[in-house]
């Protein structure tokens, strides 16, 4: 899959998504919870990239630097919580 294909959300009504874009316009780091398939939520520290969607699939993604990992990221946007 070539997620650079994927199209920019530039609005939304999801409340996390809001969220995601501020901080991807502000380049500001955020908190918050994220779940891989069949694990429980873990704490982490980011900073949005990019936000999109890809044509094929249905829940946007996330490009975000991991400050845990100390690298860029791709998070699924339904398998993220803000508290």
């Amino acid at each position: 899959m070539d997620w650079d294909e994927g199209t920019d959300i530039e609005s939304t009504n999801d409340p996390v998504l809001l969220i995601l874009l501020q901080h991807q316009k502000d380049q500001t780091s955020v908190e918050i919870y994220y779940a891989k398939e069949g694990e429980t939520f873990s704490k982490r520290q980011i900073t949005p990239l990019r936000v999109y969607e890809i044509p094929s699939r249905t829940v946007p993604y996330l490009d975000a630097y991991c400050h845990e990992r100390d690298d860029e990221r791709v998070f699924r946007g339904d398998r993220i919580r803000i508290d």
